[in-house]
């Protein structure tokens, strides 16, 4: 957590300090979020509706603890919920400020994403080939293999952030890559088929 956000005396983030909190990990939100969903207009929904739910639970944050690892938490979950609920729910504006406890507001400005050409980078490296792989995940399968290789974090970490044990963190790594490995083979291979047959 940076050190220039203000706790208060309860032990709480201040609002201010949440709000700063929120916009220093907006960037790798987004990236999270456009994995797990496998595209702009969902991920960006989602970082939205997190932030949002973020910031109402913001008294259960312990800022002695990783903010990126709780926030990842919050939309892993709120993506599975997204996926159970049918038909989705319209997204939560942001269009009004939220007034916290302490009378203090949270502005609702997110940086525009489009006005960040890291954006464009992120979506370049970002193979297509590897995303659809990903999306062709169960959900958690996903969720694990991007916060573990995609994301870096440790076993124990990303078990953390998903609830569960790390021998099912390793257990779903195994699968999720045994199945990615065989979706990028059998795509060279029907791509190899079709070149052969247009070929002949």
């Amino acid at each position: 957590m940076s050190s220039a956000t203000a706790v208060t005396p309860a032990g709480t983030v201040s609002v201010r300090g949440f709000e700063s909190l929120l916009r220093e990990h907006y960037r790798k939100a987004y990236a999270f979020a456009y994995r797990l969903a496998g595209n702009r207009e969902d991920a960006e929904d989602l970082v939205q509706d997190s932030f949002i739910r973020a910031f109402r639970a913001r008294e259960r944050f312990d800022p002695s603890r990783p903010f990126e690892r709780w926030l990842f938490r919050i939309i892993s979950n709120l993506f599975v919920d997204r996926l159970r609920a049918r038909p989705k729910q319209m997204p939560l504006s942001l269009d009004a400020p939220m007034e916290g406890n302490d009378g203090d507001t949270l502005s609702s400005e997110i940086p525009d994403i489009d006005a960040d050409p890291s954006r464009l980078v992120m979506r370049t490296v970002m193979d297509e080939r590897l995303q659809e792989a990903l999306n062709s995940l169960p959900v958690a399968f996903r969720q694990t293999v991007v916060l573990a290789d995609i994301e870096g974090m440790s076993y124990e970490d990303v078990a953390e952030t998903l609830g569960c044990a790390v021998g099912t963190v390793r257990s779903r790594l195994h699968r999720a890559r045994t199945m990615m490995r065989d979706h990028l083979t059998g795509r060279r291979r029907r791509r190899g088929l079709s070149l052969a047959l247009s070929a002949a």
